[in-house]
């Protein structure tokens, strides 16, 4: 018999997410495209470590979101999420 006791997750209790911070825009060039894009580098506040969205994803992703994006990191299981400037 197995009595191991767990503890039940209260509904009401919600995952907090991280705020990502904003370092800069850079612009690379788009190998299959040859074209420039923007991408914006953020920090994963947790890791300390550095990665990138394409600049047209944050700002399509946060006016469907009401100005924020949440995102999973790409480091760890958690969520962040990233208030555009």
């Amino acid at each position: 018999m197995n009595t191991a006791r767990y503890k039940k997750k209260d509904p009401k209790e919600k995952t907090m997410a991280r705020k990502a911070e904003y370092v800069k825009d850079v612009e690379v060039i788009d190998p299959e495209t040859d074209d420039y894009i923007s991408m914006e580098i953020w920090r994963d506040p947790g890791t300390g470590k550095l990665f990138a969205l394409e600049s047209d994803f944050v700002e399509i992703a946060s006016g469907a979101n009401t100005g924020s994006v949440m995102l999973n990191c790409p480091y760890s299981n958690t969520k962040l999420y990233l208030e555009p400037v």
